[in-house]
């Protein structure tokens, strides 16, 4: 159905090549009855005719209920040799699960050994690679988690493609993620999702307390000189109404939250399991309220939340994505896994192009806002350049999604409470679905989130690696 042809010197006597092969394996490969849709094994036989140490060859590609010819010969040819693939088919009843449009498990499964048969055509050396790390993969259990940026306002990006997502699947973000992890509004979100709040009455929390959180304590604060643009009690009470007097050990999943000591001037990673270890400890296990207004306590926005006694201000400082803290959590905790890591941002500013003259001769107060640009964004980038390196894709099997759609510098304030301001915030996640709705990723997303719970093959704690020794402060591995 698909031909990919490359020629080089030869290009008529290519031609007839290809022409004889394509209608013969054409009328072999694809004869039979019309239900035939599947690939039961692919033999793959190259017989070159050589001349110049070069070669012709005909490759066969799979995917599910197509056959895709390609001949090709390098540049230069100075000799022909012909590359065979015989192809057996068989039935494939692609029925569809309870999800609708979903593949059943069974479906499913199949469709894995399909995709490790069509790889058949590479060398021998290439396809035990591969067929290694596909048992490796159907060995190992999965672990899907989410991590959820900072940025103020702009998580209702964060939250809509969470509802989105829940829209698709059927289910609750809590029940598809056993793991989350978030800085500043980030650590909210993913507090509210891991309580139950369903992601669509999460959307609703940033159209609602918004100006309430951040309304300006002074009418005149030029620099900031009388002290923190907003109150932190504000948002205080906005985050009392949903998880009252409860503490971090009160939350069931596992959650990760990122805060800066700004006492200790060190950065500090507060997590569900060690509060449940140590629920006696005020440290180890804050009040939620404390917990999550320190995350947010942004310098010069908030003033810093005190806990136990230490100062913390807004984890954005050191991890404004805490996806690098996750990974090297989740890794003690959770042994091998085969990772479903979906890193929502809250969206990358185009800030345009700067010449680089125009940077040259500027002093500090001239630089203090692009300054904190750069550390915020830099810190982002480099914690995903970070999980990207571990967490490569095998195959089809896509271990990283990154979904961080772009907006513009009008919509990038992270306190801007202007009604209109946050509704176009919403429809960017909404115009960034509807662009991607049709590429294959998203659909791959939904079906892995909702066929590994059914095939009941996502990862547990080990309890194993929870032990821990702390030291003034610091936390050691107990190995």
């Amino acid at each position: 159905r698909g031909m990919e042809v490359n020629m080089g010197a030869h290009k008529n006597f290519a031609k007839i090549m290809m022409s004889t092969a394509v209608l013969f394996f054409s009328s072999y490969a694809c004869g039979g009855e019309e239900k035939e849709e599947g690939i039961e094994s692919i033999e793959h036989r190259r017989t070159p005719l050589r001349r110049n140490n070069s070669e012709m060859s005909l490759r066969v590609q799979k995917h599910p209920g197509d056959v895709h010819f390609a001949i090709s010969t390098p540049p230069n040819v100075g000799g022909i040799g012909l590359a065979i693939t015989k192809m057996h088919r068989r039935s494939v009843s692609h029925d569809r699960g309870a999800e609708g449009d979903l593949p059943s498990p069974s479906t499913y499964l199949r469709q894995q050994a399909d995709e490790l048969d069509s790889l058949r055509y590479l060398d021998a050396a290439a396809y035990q690679q591969l067929e290694k790390a596909f048992k490796r993969l159907n060995s190992r259990p999965y672990l899907p988690w989410l991590s959820f940026s900072g940025g103020g306002v702009r998580g209702i990006i964060a939250a809509k493609m969470l509802e989105i997502f829940e829209e698709k699947t059927g289910r609750q973000a809590k029940d598809l993620f056993p793991f989350m992890a978030g800085t500043s509004t980030g650590g909210l979100l993913a507090t509210l999702l891991m309580r139950g709040v369903p992601a669509k009455e999460a959307v609703e929390v940033y159209k609602d307390y918004a100006t309430s959180i951040f309304y300006p304590q002074y009418y005149f604060n030029p620099a900031g000189i009388r002290g923190p643009k907003y109150n932190i009690q504000n948002l205080k009470e906005v985050i009392r109404d949903y998880v009252g007097n409860d503490r971090l050990a009160d939350i069931q999943g596992d959650l990760l939250i990122a805060s800066y000591n700004a006492s200790r001037k060190r950065t500090h990673v507060f997590k569900s399991w060690d509060a449940r270890q140590n629920p006696g400890d005020k440290l180890r296990n804050p009040k939620l309220i404390k917990l999550l207004a320190a995350t947010a306590a942004a310098p010069t926005y908030f003033d810093p939340v005190v806990i136990d006694g230490e100062a913390y201000v807004d984890g954005g400082l050191f991890a404004n994505d805490p996806a690098a803290c996750a990974l090297a959590e989740i890794k003690h905790r959770y042994g091998k896994v085969n990772h479903m890591a979906i890193l929502l941002g809250t969206g990358k500013v185009d800030r345009g192009f700067t010449e680089p003259y125009d940077l040259m001769g500027r002093g500090t107060l001239s630089q203090v806002k692009d300054i904190i640009d750069y550390a915020i964004s830099g810190n982002v980038d480099t914690a995903r350049y970070i999980v990207g390196q571990f967490l490569p894709n095998i195959g089809s099997f896509q271990q990283l999604y990154v979904i961080d759609p772009a907006i513009s510098k009008e919509f990038s304030e992270m306190d801007c409470t202007d009604p209109h301001v946050i509704h176009r915030l919403e429809l960017y996640a909404d115009d960034y679905v509807e662009a991607e709705k049709d590429k294959p990723w998203l659909r791959k997303l939904v079906e892995e989130l909702v066929i590994k719970k059914q095939l009941g093959k996502i990862a547990k704690p080990q309890q194993a690696f929870d032990r821990r020794v702390s030291t003034d402060g610091m936390t050691i591995r107990d190995l």
